[in-house]
Formats: C-alpha cells, sequence, structure tokens
C-alpha cells in the first residue's frame, strides 16, 4: 500500500527535477533492486513533453536521472529523450549549453564533475547505442580538458574511468583520462586516490595491451601507462596517513593486478607502498583474505622482505590454531578448507624463497590427520616438499599414497601437476628412504606418466627450441667460445643429465659434482626487492618504530657496505637448487646484467669472471633455516 501511495504521489509531481531526486532516495533505500514506487513513475502527456523536460533539468538533475536508468532503460521514450540531451551536451562541451522550458529559457555550463557523472552512469545502461554515444561523450570532454577550456580532478577522473568499457579499443580512452589524472594525482582525497588506483587496475586488467606498447608488450617506458606506477607510488605518501589498511592492501593488489604491462617498477615505488603497511598494526587487522592478497601481491612484484613475510606467516599459523581451538576439534587437526587457503599462502611463499619453519610444522602436523582428505594431504606435500623440508609424516603420508594409487590417477590436472612436483623435489632433494619410497611400482605410473608430466617436458622443449632460435644463444656460444678450455666445450645437455632445459653445461665426473650448469635468469626471474633481515627476537617490524626505516633496506641495490644484489626467484629458483642437488656448480646469468655489455670481448670477460667464481646461493631468510 505504501509503494502504490508513493507511486500516485510520483506520478502527480509536475516538475520531472523534485520526482528524479524522490526516485533517487527510493533506489538508495531499496539497495540493488527497483523500489516498485519508481516503476513507470517518468511519465509525460507526450514524447515531446517529456523531451522538454528532461532538456529542462538542471546539469545535476540530469546527472540523477542518469544514475537511476535501471527505472526508465526499458522505456524508449526516455531512453530517446536522454540521449537528445546527452547529444546536446556532447554537440557543446566547450561552451554554454541552452536549454528551454515551459516558460522560461537559461544557459547553463554542464561542470566537467557533471558530465563525468553522466559518463559514469551511463555506461550501466543496457542499450546496444549507449556505449557510441558515451565513448563520443568521453572523447569530447578528454579533447576539452586537454585544450585547457575545462577544469580536471582526481574524482572526474575516477568518474571517467568507471566509464571506460572493456573492450581493446576503449583503451585509447582509458590513456587519456591517465595521462590527465597522473600530473595531480596528489591534489585529490584519499578515497579518490584508492579509486582511481582501483579503476586503473580493473581497466588495465580486463583490456588487452594496447596504446603505445614495446615489441615485449608492456608499455613504453614514458607513456601515460610507462610512468604510471611511478606516479601512483610518488602521491602514496601524501595519503598515507588517511589510509585504512583495507585501502592499503587494495593498492597492493591493485599495484600486483597492472605488474605485467610495466616496462619497469620502480624500486622507490615499493618503498612506498612497503613504508604505508609499516606504518599500521597489521597483526590486528590482518584476514585470510588479505594476507593471500600481500602474498600474492609480493610475488607479482617480485618482492621478497623477510620482515612483512615473517608476521604474514605467523599470523597464518595463529589463525589455523585458533579455528581449532575454538570449533573444539577432538583429534582433527586441519579441515580441507583449512588446508586449502594454507596451501595457496605457503605456495607464494615457495616461490618467493621464504621457508617459513612454522609454516611447514602446521603441514606436517596436518598430514597426521585421519579425517583430511586426499586431495588436501596433497596440496600439504606439495608445501613440504617445495620448501626442501621432508620430515616423518611426509615419508608416512609417501607409503600411505602407494596404496591410493587408482585414486590418485583420477584427479584433476592442478593436483596431478602438484604431485610431478612433489616428486622431482622428493627425488633430487629428499632422504635416500624417501627417493625409494617415491620410485615404488605402484607410484610409478601416477608420477611419472600423468598429462601433468607430458607437459612440464613439452614446456621444457618449447623452452629449449625457443631459446636455441634466440640473438641471446648465439651470443652466449660464442663467448663461451671466447672463454677457452673447459668453457668453450660446454653444450645444451639432454634432458636424461638435467631434468630441465640447460642452455649450456659441462659433462659432470665421476664424482657427481664437478659439473657446471648456466642457468639464464630473465628479467621476470630476478627480485626486484630483497630484504633477509629479521630482528632476532621482538616485534619483525619494531625498525619501523625506531625511525630506522627497514623498508628502505633493499639488498638488490648497492649501498654504503655492500654491492647490489641479484637474486632468483619463482621456478627459475627451484631449477637451480636441482642442479645443484644433482652436482652441478650453478652459475646464474642474469639479463639485466648481460644486456648491458654489447661486444664480443665485453660478454667473454664478464662470462668468464662469472664461471670461475660465481655459484648459485640460495636466498632465504637467516632465521629461517633449519634442518631438513
Amino acid at each position: 500500500d505504501g509503494a502504490a501511495l508513493l507511486a500516485r504521489e510520483l506520478r502527480l509531481m509536475p516538475r520531472l527535477g523534485p520526482k528524479i531526486a524522490t526516485i533517487a532516495a527510493l533506489q538508495r533505500a531499496a539497495g540493488d533492486g527497483v523500489h516498485p514506487a519508481a516503476v513507470g513513475a517518468i511519465q509525460a502527456k507526450t514524447p515531446e513533453d517529456l523531451g522538454r523536460q528532461v532538456m529542462g533539468l538542471s546539469p545535476g538533475e540530469l546527472a540523477e536521472l542518469c544514475a537511476v536508468h535501471a527505472v526508465w532503460e526499458r522505456d524508449t521514450v526516455v531512453v530517446s529523450a536522454v540521449f537528445e540531451a546527452v547529444r546536446k551536451i556532447s554537440e557543446t562541451l566547450g561552451g554554454r549549453i541552452e536549454k528551454g522550458g515551459e516558460d522560461r529559457s537559461r544557459s547553463v555550463t554542464y561542470s566537467t564533475s557533471n558530465v563525468s557523472s553522466i559518463i559514469q552512469a551511463l555506461r550501466q545502461v543496457k542499450n546496444t547505442d549507449m556505449p557510441r554515444l558515451v565513448e563520443e561523450l568521453q572523447v569530447r570532454l578528454l579533447a576539452a580538458v586537454r585544450a585547457g577550456k575545462r577544469p580536471y580532478t582526481v574524482g572526474d577522473a575516477v568518474k571517467l574511468l568507471q566509464g571506460c568499457g572493456t573492450e581493446p579499443q576503449d583503451m585509447d580512452v582509458v590513456e587519456q583520462v591517465v595521462r590527465h589524472a597522473l600530473p595531480i594525482l596528489e591534489e585529490g582525497t584519499a578515497r579518490q586516490y584508492t579509486a582511481f588506483v582501483d579503476g586503473i587496475s580493473e581497466r588495465i586488467s580486463s583490456i588487452k595491451v594496447a596504446g603505445e606498447t614495446t615489441p615485449s608488450g608492456t608499455w613504453a617506458p614514458y607513456s601515460p601507462f610507462g610512468i604510471m606506477s611511478t606516479a601512483i607510488g610518488d602521491a602514496l605518501p601524501a595519503y598515507q596517513q588517511q589510509l585504512s589498511f583495507e585501502d592499503v592492501v587494495g593498492i597492493w593488489k591493485a599495484m600486483a593486478l597492472i605488474s605485467d604491462h610495466l616496462p619497469h617498477h620502480r624500486t622507490d615505488t615499493t618503498a612506498h607502498l612497503l613504508q604505508a603497511l609499516g606504518t599500521v598494526n597489521i597483526q590486528n587487522l590482518l584476514t585470510a583474505d588479505s594476507v593471500s592478497v600481500l602474498a600474492e601481491s609480493f610475488v607479482k612484484l617480485r618482492v621478497y622482505h623477510a620482515p612483512i613475510l615473517k608476521r604474514l606467516s605467523t599470523w597464518m599459523t595463529s589463525w589455523l590454531r585458533m579455528r581449532q581451538s575454538m570449533a573444539g576439534r577432538d583429534g582433527v587437526i586441519m579441515t580441507d578448507e583449512e588446508a586449502e587457503v594454507l596451501h595457496a599462502f605457503a605456495d607464494k611463499l615457495s616461490l618467493l624463497g621464504y621457508m617459513a619453519s612454522d609454516i611447514s610444522d602446521v603441514c606436517a602436523s596436518g598430514l597426521e590427520c585421519d579425517t583430511l582428505s586426499l586431495p588436501s594431504k596433497v596440496k600439504l606435500m606439495h608445501v613440504l616438499a617445495t620448501f626442501g623440508h621432508f620430515p616423518r609424516q611426509f615419508l608416512v603420508a609417501s607409503r600411505a599414497m602407494a596404496r591410493q594409487a587408482a585414486e590418485l590417477q583420477q584427479m584433476d590436472h592442478d593436483h596431478q601437476r602438484m604431485l610431478f612436483q612433489m616428486h622431482l623435489c622428493g627425488a633430487l632433494q629428499g632422504p635416500p628412504q624417501l627417493k625409494a619410497e617415491l620410485e615404488r611400482e605402484e607410484l610409478r605410473e601416477v608420477l611419472h606418466e600423468s598429462e601433468a608430466t607430458y607437459s612440464w617436458y613439452a614446456q621444457e622443449v618449447a623452452d629449449r627450441s625457443s631459446f636455441l632460435a634466440s640473438e641471446k644463444h648465439h651470443q652466449l656460444k660464442r663467448a663461451l667460445q671466447d672463454c677457452g678450455p673447459p668453457y668453450s666445450e660446454m653444450r645444451t645437455p639432454e634432458f636424461k643429465d638435467t631434468v630441465y632445459h640447460v642452455p649450456f653445461a659441462t659433462a659432470r665426473g665421476d664424482g657427481q659434482s664437478d659439473g657446471v650448469a648456466l642457468l639464464v635468469v630473465a628479467k621476470s626471474e630476478q627480485l626486484q626487492w630483497y630484504c633477509p633481515v629479521v630482528p632476532t627476537g621482538g616485534d619483525p617490524l619494531a625498525t619501523w618504530q625506531t625511525g630506522k626505516p627497514l623498508h628502505e633496506a633493499n639488498w638488490c641495490e648497492p649501498s654504503d657496505d655492500r654491492p647490489a644484489g641479484l637474486f632468483v626467484f619463482g621456478p627459475a629458483r627451484a631449477k637451480a637448487l636441482h642442479l645443484q642437488a644433482l652436482g652441478y656448480r650453478v652459475v646464474p646469468v642474469f639479463l639485466s646484467e648481460w644486456e648491458h655489455y654489447h661486444t664480443p670481448e665485453e660478454r667473454a670477460r664478464y662470462l668468464k669472471q662469472k664461471l670461475d667464481t660465481e655459484a648459485f646461493v640460495s636466498a632465504v631468510a637467516s632465521t629461517e633455516k633449519y634442518d631438513l
């Protein structure tokens, strides 16, 4: 009855402006749905009369009409009236718009904010012609901004981003929005800043890379997108004190989403991100979701920061124990849901090379839980194997798996991949008892002949073929020949000798310890930030409170007491460890260094120095070492 009464009152309202304001209030009260009283409330005697009323709306009223599109987007008469009003705005964006009412005429200039709000709202209208009209309005508005005819704020940029489409052709508009926003990014509010970063990441992650790109598919270094990471990082300190913990986590997530397309993520941007994370008491604010987001962001941005990783792993183990005690579970150490969360988090730690002993202990105890499903136990064993940790529980679980070979064969591709990696780590790094267990006939077909196994070797073969045809291969081969014996005798080994694709290696002798393997490390396999220092005792983040900014301790850059370090991470790190287990001295060649040498003499001199003096060393925090 109340809705019917409201609907009658709405229809009796003489002016469209107050009617729209009432409908907007009803829409906000109804949440995502359409309030019954709003349906059919926008009416007029004739289409022409409705058109005149729409043209007579103030800029704010027209923006509000667009915002309540769910009420009228199926009404062709209202759609036509809105189209006509928006077309007139688009045609006269550079000047003033004459709008006629029933008995008077007035001149109103639509502000950038009004037009941005209209664009933001109309993008949601389900009409096939609307995207073209919105894009035209965006282009004209941005042209007026570029010509200096209209002011532009961070808030306007946020609305325009939300009004951008998600097709490849929309990237040009997104680029213009970014171009005008970067110089003023520090002049908005904290809410506008976070909304801008979220909007950028959402659009960029959903649109194929376009615009000014390099041959590798990343944006050109000095294009608007190329300098975007730096601008976002430089503006962060201006809002740092106003950001909530959720805001900081959201910014980390956004920067991780766009990192794949950035030509270079400057380390001072990472410093600002770490500083923002270090100024809040994260121990009391962390959740399972935020821990997962931060761990994944660290991997995407190639950041190894032991103090924060230590805090995250400590929180994860405390959270699992708290859930166990609160549920009052007798003998149930872990559930399948908890094993899933733990694996997703620990998988990111292993990629970074952070071997958390507390996470290993929780995984080992979880393997003793009889109620845990076999897929969950595979996840826990995968964590332990990638950590290079093979406790007694791992051996017992391996023996039990031999009796469940048929069930293992029925697992999906992801679990088969985990089984293969678990076998690879165990066979190369595990103790003798485990190696013998993994070679049992019952497990051979599951571990050696699965689809995941063939996929892995197919990728290694593809990597080898691609490398042999590359310019880098010919440069390295020429440099090795110039180095003279024994390095000039290095050849590309067979898979049976190295398991992995290895560009060049010498044969191993009888002692199985004198082989040399060359590991080519791409920029994407190299850490951009490495901070292994964890204070002994007390709060791992305590140095932030003592005035010594730990977020600036980046071992990838030179300091007064040490040179710049180069650190491998991700699958390349596991490859180096496994080659060491096979008896090779692994010599990493970082392409970020190699590209600085342009003549054959320079390359040969650099490579010979590497081969004579260097070997791969696993990068782990000193306080996290433990016996395997």
